[in-house]
């Protein structure tokens, strides 16, 4: 076998091994990313689970506030978070794979498909209800109250004294029951629809009792009117009451089970996307480490390998040293050659001197040209400073119209608080002015407690619009403030002009430093020639290296005795310093041409 045979056979193992070793790493790292784009899929899935269980509270939240308030504010943001909510259901089924999974979320978009359309019906019962509320206490309740008045001041006016006890009965049931309906629209409790009956019930007996008794016909017409605005008054309150009642029934036999179900199906969505997260995390650890593991053994391997293909080849060229020591003297006439070429190399080089001063003198140019960016650089700094500083005076501006907009909540919890008992007087005055008639004195000092809250309401009122006012003025210092801010920002504009310009000015020294680069390029194309004359020396060379070549021999006599067989003689070629011809290659070196055939390594003796 020859060295050449073992040299490639020795070199193209390693490369084998070096190959296998990047196949296994780039396969996979290419299943490795596939297994992290999954495993982030699954992390995205999460979030989208745990951000639509968020939705859901919200949105419970604002039909709450809905259904106290009657606010379309708060209809309209219950319908933007279901868009939202819809359209990251819609994304999450779009990326799903997982049959089970996407089931889940079919089902969840179904169930806030129906949600959507039962806040609907609660909306309109909303409505409804408003509208009914409306009726009630400002047409048919006052109507209902004024009938009863006129129906006990005819009996007093008459003297009937059973009239006006009867009639004040009645309109004491009639302020329990509305207290029961207003229960009602709080609560939603059917109890108190019950207890709404059982006063009516008693007001149409306090009534019947009135129609028993010899009336005149003063009375009775009074009395009739009574009835049918009593009549009219109960019909709107008992649609009034199952409506309410129906919308309660619809929110916790629908809505609440569709939450339910939607906060479930997304809890198992979750943990299915968590588990395979980890199970899918375990197996990239495995599939890691194993690959670790052959790498380390085929790069182990490889090391080996090669340090005993290096030991072969240096113990095989160890037995021609000597003789390639005597031909290396031979080797140095030609290197004389050489030296020649050496000297164009150095004058070339010379050349490059001069090009790289160049270079210098433009990066020196750059150089200064950065110094003026940094300057401008920092004069920008300042600038946002004083700008982040005016910033902050404007965040304090802020800051104190909270404060303001906090004191007037306060003086609205005062008017808040006057107003609740106001109300809370005029009911009294009301119940006390009906037992007593108008000989009760009761009322008259219920009114002036109602005058005093009705004086303390203006004054509240009054320092409200003086915290309103101060609360403007302070917005406004705020904008002079946000003003003066602009100049400084059209002064950086200014600077990040500068800093452009000087930017262009570093593009003009990168050009310069591309045309000394392009005199390096001359500089080595004269090298190339330098190097063209080299190779002519290297036809010398060629004619020594027969020398070489024989000298690497068999060390062996006929006899079998040791010994240094002579070499052939043979008369040297004349030197010719011609230069070849040859075409010009980036490479510049020494040309060796052994000459002749190889040489088996079975000619050699070992010893």
């Amino acid at each position: 076998m020859t060295l050449a045979t073992k040299l490639v056979l020795g070199f193209g193992l390693v490369l084998f091994l070096l190959i296998a070793v990047s196949v296994l790493g780039f396969v996979t790292i290419h299943s490795a990313a596939g297994d992290f784009t999954t495993y982030s899929g699954l992390a995205g899935e999460s979030s989208r689970m745990s951000q639509l269980q968020s939705d859901m509270l919200l949105i419970r939240m604002k039909v709450k506030d809905f259904i106290l308030s009657g606010s379309d504010k708060d209809k309209q943001q219950f319908d933007e978070i279901v868009h939202k909510a819809k359209a990251e259901l819609g994304s999450a089924l779009e990326d799903e794979y997982d049959a089970q999974r996407k089931i889940l979320l079919t089902n969840i978009r179904r169930d806030v498909a129906a949600y959507e359309a039962g806040f609907g019906d609660v909306a309109e019962m909303e409505k409804i209800r408003a509208e009914y509320l409306a009726t009630l206490g400002q047409r048919y309740g006052p109507e209902l109250q004024t009938q009863f008045y006129a129906v006990r001041d005819a009996g007093a006016a008459e003297g009937r004294a059973q009239v006006v006890v009867h009639v004040a009965e009645a309109m004491d049931q009639f302020l329990l029951s509305r207290i029961a309906v207003l229960y009602i629209l709080m609560t939603g409790k059917t109890e108190y629809k019950d207890m709404y009956l059982k006063h009516q019930r008693a007001v149409n007996a306090s009534l019947e009792q009135v129609r028993r008794l010899q009336l005149s016909n003063g009375i009775r017409e009074a009395l009739n009117k009574a009835v049918d605005a009593h009549d009219a008054y109960v019909s709107v309150a008992e649609k009034l009451c199952d409506l309410v009642l129906t919308r309660n029934a619809l929110i916790e036999g629908s809505l609440h089970p569709l939450e339910a179900n939607v906060a479930s199906a997304a809890g198992e969505v979750e943990t299915s996307a968590k588990q395979e997260q980890d199970v899918l995390g375990k197996e990239v650890r495995q599939t890691g480490a194993r690959v670790q593991l052959v790498i380390g053994i085929l790069a182990v391997v490889a090391v080996l390998l090669g340090a005993l293909v290096t030991w072969v080849i240096l113990r095989q060229l160890s037995k021609s040293v000597e003789e390639v020591r005597v031909a290396s003297m031979q080797v140095n006439c030609g290197s004389q050659e050489l030296s020649n070429s050496a000297e164009n190399l150095a004058h070339g080089t010379s050349e490059q001197a001069a090009s790289v001063e160049q270079i210098s003198s433009s990066m020196e140019q750059m150089s200064s040209n950065i110094s003026q960016s940094a300057e401008n650089a920092q004069e920008t700094e300042r600038i946002a400073t004083k700008a982040a500083t005016d910033a902050a005076e404007g965040g304090q501006v802020v800051g104190q119209t909270v404060d303001a907009m906090r004191e007037i909540a306060e003086r609205i919890a005062i008017v808040e608080e006057i107003a609740r008992q106001t109300n809370l007087l005029a009911l009294n005055a009301a119940i006390e002015a009906a037992r007593a008639g108008d000989h009760g004195k009761g009322f008259a000092v219920v009114a002036a407690e109602v005058r005093k809250l009705a004086e303390r309401s203006g004054l509240a009122a009054a320092e409200i619009s003086e915290l309103s006012s101060k609360s403007v003025n302070i917005a406004e210092g705020a904008g002079d403030m946000l003003s003066r801010m602009v100049p400084d920002i059209q002064r950086t504009a200014e600077l990040v002009q500068e800093i452009a310009a000087a930017s262009a000015e570093q593009e003009s020294g990168v050009r310069q430093i591309s045309q000394a680069v392009q005199q390096l390029d001359s500089v080595v194309q004269q090298n190339a020639a330098a190097s063209e004359e080299m190779a002519s020396t290297s036809q010398e060379l060629a004619a020594q290296s027969t020398t070489m070549q024989d000298s690497i021999a068999t060390f062996k006599k006929d006899d079998g005795r040791m010994g240094v067989i002579a070499p052939n003689v043979r008369a040297a070629p004349k030197a010719s310093f011609a230069p070849r011809v040859q075409e010009k290659t980036e490479s510049v070196g020494v040309i060796l041409d052994m000459g002749g055939q190889e040489v088996s390594d079975s000619v050699f003796e070992s010893y």
